[in-house]
Parts: C-alpha cells; sequence; structure tokens
C-alpha cells in the first residue's frame, strides 16, 4: 500500500471513529436517556 493511500485510508478512519463517538455521546445507550455532550 502506497503512502498516499494510506494517508486516505488513516483519515477515513478518524473520521468514521468521530462520527462514532459523537453519535453515542448525543444519543447514549440507552434509548430514553437524551443528553447532550458537546465536543471540541
Amino acid at each position: 500500500m502506497d503512502r498516499a493511500k494510506l494517508a486516505d485510508s488513516r483519515k477515513w478512519i478518524q473520521a468514521e471513529l468521530d462520527r462514532c463517538v459523537r453519535f453515542w455521546l448525543d444519543n447514549g445507550m440507552d434509548p430514553g436517556q437524551r443528553r447532550r455532550v458537546h465536543l471540541p
């Protein structure tokens, strides 16, 4: 895998992880419990 493809993959993975973390922080594990956590 060349460096450009590796960098693109890393960028995509970081974006997906960020999206997942923000989803769970916004929605919580319990659907009845709504809370909003703000990330920088």
